[in-house]
């Protein structure tokens, strides 16, 4: 038997997140937000980091109409390698709990509004340089107004349905 799908709908439609693994947009977003050099290997919190610059610097994310990929996410006991384990082997071991990413978490929370301290205020080097690339949030659109379409509050650390 086959399954009734539903026609794709007549415009993309507004989406809150960027997905990380699969997004595109013109290169030309890159001199307004560009990729930020201080977070590599980032994993966790990449996507909320990426929609709250984008969206403070005035970009709005839309979904396809149709899917046109999956994301098919084995974890590691089927033996398929991760980009983390090379962290590992340099970092010490702890999965994506290793001293190197928790400094990248560290800077991704600041920046997406969370409350607690920052650990090693190195890490927030390069956040918001007048001179330079900004790596941190833009200024079209406050972090207030996204948390607020994102049904996010950061200080309760609660979610809500925007």
């Amino acid at each position: 038997g086959g399954r009734n799908i539903a026609a794709p709908a007549p415009e993309p439609p507004r989406s809150i997140f960027v997905g990380a693994g699969f997004f595109t947009a013109h290169s030309s977003f890159l001199q307004v937000a560009p990729f930020d050099p201080f977070l590599p290997f980032v994993f966790m919190g990449e996507e909320i980091m990426l929609t709250t610059r984008f969206y403070t610097n005035g970009f709005d994310v839309y979904s396809p109409r149709v899917n046109f990929f999956a994301h098919q996410y084995r974890p590691g006991r089927l033996g398929l390698p991760k980009f983390w384990e090379s962290q590992d082997r340099a970092f010490g071991s702890g999965g994506s709990n290793t001293r190197f990413m928790l400094m990248i978490v560290d800077r991704v929370k600041h920046m997406v509004g969370y409350e607690s301290p920052v650990k090693n205020p190195d890490v927030l080097k390069h956040v918001s340089d007048h001179d330079g690339p900004n790596y941190g949030l833009g200024s079209h659109r406050t972090l207030t107004e996204f948390l607020r379409f994102a049904g996010l509050d950061m200080v309760a650390m609660t979610a809500r349905s925007p």
